[in-house]
């Protein structure tokens, strides 16, 4: 395998000083965040009117079409997934953590105490 012989490029004074310009009006913008990035996500925010829409009779296949037309590709397989588990989600009782009894942990002399020794019976 031969090795390539990189190249450094040299900038000119000219370009650093126009990134470094670019880049502070970039620093002074807000940066605007995308509010969903995955298609998980996009599909947990459209959760509420694709339910509405699946009960309404509309198919799969049309919801993927809706997707698509949308800019977002998915498959009819991975959207009936989500939508399974975020119905599976909204049906499940809400927990809370805090107010579970929990057993204390037993302390490690407890956890021993079938290992103490019964003193020597005489013959």
């Amino acid at each position: 395998m031969e090795s390539e012989d990189r190249v450094a490029k040299v900038l000119a004074s000219h370009s650093i000083e126009n990134l470094r310009a670019f880049l502070n009006d970039k620093a002074n913008d807000s940066a605007t965040q995308p509010m969903l990035s995955s298609t998980g996500g996009i599909v947990r925010g459209a959760y509420p009117e694709l339910k509405k829409l699946r009960e309404n009779g509309y198919s799969l296949k049309v919801l993927v079409r809706l997707f698509e037309e949308g800019g977002v590709r998915i498959t009819a397989t991975t959207l009936s997934r989500y939508m399974t588990k975020l119905n599976k989600e909204a049906q499940a009782p809400a927990t809370d953590v805090r107010t579970e009894k929990l057993q204390p942990e037993k302390r490690a002399s407890e956890r021993r105490a079938h290992l103490t020794m019964k003193p020597d019976i005489p013959l």
